[in-house]
């Protein structure tokens, strides 16, 4: 069976972002899955171009069983045998009969199961309208006001074959046929297909590879020929925009290549898609390729109007580039208190202000020297000064990069200069993290600044909605500090300070609540899918507090490391044995009282207690958690075995049995409230 949905020219965002985003396919997958299609077998494939989508199921039946679960048979019929009402509705819902019922024996009995002998053609006429539901996460448009349909762009034609024959599918309004059409220049005339695979083969003749993966390739391996810049996001775009590449070589005057090689790239990127080629050391030349679709007549003057436009466009941008250069960073750092960040958040000016407050808080925290903490003073009050510039200004990507070129050509130093373009990072999943260290502090001072703001002025995400790419900064803020090792830097205290410098009311203890839990959902989810530490280890280690996010992941390297070993084993079980007899115990008495031990264990035990909780805080406090944990294991497992095998702790007498219980609380909270609370590891 094949499916196709011709469109109006796609954005390139949309044909990107279904081949790349699995989510898509699973969610095909998933329509597919209800129907019971899946469940026999079959395998698919989706294909998509910026004029059609294409859905290919192989080796479909024309019919096939579909069974569905339902109530478990005790439940489905009454003591006579009667259906009940839980099956009644059950065969509402599934549109079934009591002629459709099997019953499926389980461990605790039957379950009522109907299969149903469908027709695929039948199913398919039902279902296929549902597969424009895919693209709702994209951004859509209503279109057809009879039939109202959300979709990126209108759809033209629906072809819908079952093997030679037509299926008479419903889309937008429009009936499926046996039509398609080719590539729109070179093969623009209605084409009448026979089956499924024949629709691959007129395609293809028509000048339309429907494989994005293969358009991708065919493009790269010309650029690699001509020895091109890397640009994996440029590719991704064009390949996106064409059915059928072709290629135009280009150049344009050398005087252009005195541009900043990030401002040459973004001015050929953006506005006109084209590659730039180096020569074989791996400099910039002044040649380019331009992709197109297809190889239509008048290349050469194509090309001609391709280094036109190009030469106009680097002459404006060597022009903002040569302007800027007049104007000091300081002086337009003056004007920030112009250019609004956010409403709710005030100016760029404030928003440096505090940036440098929040430093000045970090300096000891750190441990910054006079020369490094005066850096990052600078880079604080220079890194948003190149917003107003007009390279900036027009090609929104460079920020943070033309800072950089502005403040060496002023002559600052190149660390400060460095930091400004770093601040930024990680600016997306797999981006680098700032190298300077200037860098990585301001750029976690900057995007601790903005989460915690916006959480004040009541932006936090929610759901799809996070309109100011909260989820990626505090992803930056987690890798920023546990990658420069940036130990100490608590998210409460941060948190309360910015929430002081933020104009604006809000309830500061709700507000932070919603702060921390969002910040440890995002540190536990990267602990678990980007470090790969196990999640009973990571609920243990954040019951003792993630506040101090370093701290947090110096626990869980230090106790995976040694979580195989017996000495883990037997700290494991001195936690969980002292947890289970305190739990549910809401009060406890100050401090265990040694005139109320009795002889033996007790006191033994107690002894060693005290012998090592000096020793164990020390441990914790210069973070040395593997040592503490064989310490506190080592010394206290034995005991606290023989303990329990000897001593009842919940006694009749009410002091004795509080002494006993605050000595449980006491050896407990030695390790759970600084390290991890093991009772929660899985044995």
């Amino acid at each position: 069976f094949v499916l196709e949905l011709g469109t109006e020219e796609l954005p390139p965002s949309v044909v990107s972002g279904f081949k790349t985003e699995p989510e898509k396919k699973e969610l095909v997958q998933a329509l597919l899955s209800s129907t019971g299609l899946i469940e026999n077998g079959l395998d698919f494939d989706i294909y998509i171009t910026p004029r059609r989508l294409i859905m290919y199921i192989k080796n479909l039946p024309r019919h096939y069983n579909k069974n569905t679960e339902g109530p478990p048979s005790k439940i489905a019929y009454d003591n006579e045998g009667n259906p009940t009402k839980a099956l009644e509705g059950f065969l509402r819902k599934t549109g079934a009969s009591l002629e459709d019922i099997v019953n499926t024996p389980e461990k605790d009995g039957e379950r009522v199961v109907v299969s149903r002998r469908l027709s695929t053609k039948e199913v398919i006429v039902e279902n296929a309208p549902k597969l424009i539901k895919c693209f709702e996460s994209f951004k859509t448009m209503l279109w057809d006001a009879e039939n109202p349909v959300k979709f990126p762009r209108p759809i033209r034609w629906v072809l819908a074959l079952f093997g030679n024959e037509v299926v008479p599918v419903n889309i937008a309004g429009i009936t499926a046929s046996n039509i398609t059409y080719g590539h729109r220049l070179l093969a623009p005339k209605p084409i009448r297909v026979k089956d499924a695979r024949d629709l691959f083969t007129k395609l293809r003749k028509r000048c339309v590879i429907y494989d994005a993966e293969e358009r991708k390739q065919k493009i790269e391996k010309y650029l690699k020929k001509k020895n091109w810049y890397k640009n994996g996001q440029l590719l991704e775009e064009v390949s996106a925009l064409v059915e059928f590449p072709a290629f135009i070589d280009g150049i344009f005057d050398r005087g252009y290549l005195a541009l900043p090689h990030e401002a040459l790239i973004a001015s050929m990127s953006k506005n006109q898609r084209i590659f730039l080629l180096e020569d074989g050391k791996g400099r910039f030349t002044n040649k380019f390729v331009a992709v197109i679709n297809g190889n239509i007549r008048g290349k050469k003057r194509i090309g001609f109007h391709y280094e036109q436009v190009l030469n106009a466009k680097l002459k404006d941008a060597l022009f903002f580039y040569n302007e800027d250069l007049k104007t000091p960073m300081r002086e337009r750092a003056k004007q920030l208190n112009g250019v609004i960040f956010h409403k709710a958040l005030g100016t760029y000016a404030d928003k440096v202000n505090r940036m440098e407050r929040l430093a000045a808080d970090c300096r000891e925290i750190l441990n910054l020297s006079k020369d490094e903490f005066d850096r990052i003073i600078t880079v604080c009050q220079l890194c948003k000064a190149d917003l107003l510039t007009q390279m900036v200004g027009e090609f929104p990507s460079l920020q943070g990069i033309m800072g950089k070129y502005y403040s060496l050509a002023e002559g600052l130093e190149k660390e400060v200069a460095q930091a400004i373009e770093e601040h930024y990072k990680p600016r997306f999943a797999d981006d680098t993290l700032p190298e300077a260290k200037a860098g990585s502090v301001v750029a976690l001072l900057d995007k601790l600044d903005s989460v915690a703001g916006h959480f004040k002025a009541g932006n936090r995400p929610k759901g799809n909605w996070d309109l100011y790419a909260l989820r990626r900064q505090s992803i930056g803020i987690i890798r920023i500090i546990i990658d420069s090792k940036m130990g100490g830097i608590s998210l409460k205290y941060m948190f309360s300070r910015i929430f002081d410098l933020v104009p604006g009311s809000a309830d500061i203890e709700e507000t932070k609540r919603l702060f921390l839990d969002f910040m440890k959902e995002r540190t536990i989810m990267m602990m678990s899918t980007q470090y790969n530490f196990r999640y009973d280890l990571i609920d243990a280690v954040s019951a003792a507090g993630f506040d101090d996010i370093y701290n947090f992941y110096l626990r869980l390297c230090e106790l995976n490391n040694i979580i195989d070993e017996f000495v883990f084993e037997q700290a494991r079980c001195v936690v969980e044995r002292t947890n289970n007899i305190i739990k549910g115990q809401k009060e406890f008495t100050p401090s265990a009282d040694q005139a109320l031990l009795q002889d033996g264990i007790e006191k033994e035990l107690f002894l060693i207690y005290d012998d090592i909780k000096l020793e164990m805080r020390q441990l914790i406090d210069s973070r040395q958690y593997a040592k503490a944990t064989q310490l506190y294991g080592g010394r206290l497992f034995d005991a606290i075995h023989k303990y329990f095998d000897e001593v009842m702790v919940n006694v009749k007498d009410e002091r004795l049995r509080a002494n006993r219980l605050r000595l449980m609380k006491d050896i407990n909270s030695l390790y759970t409230e600084g390290i991890a609370d093991l009772a929660r590891i899985a044995k």
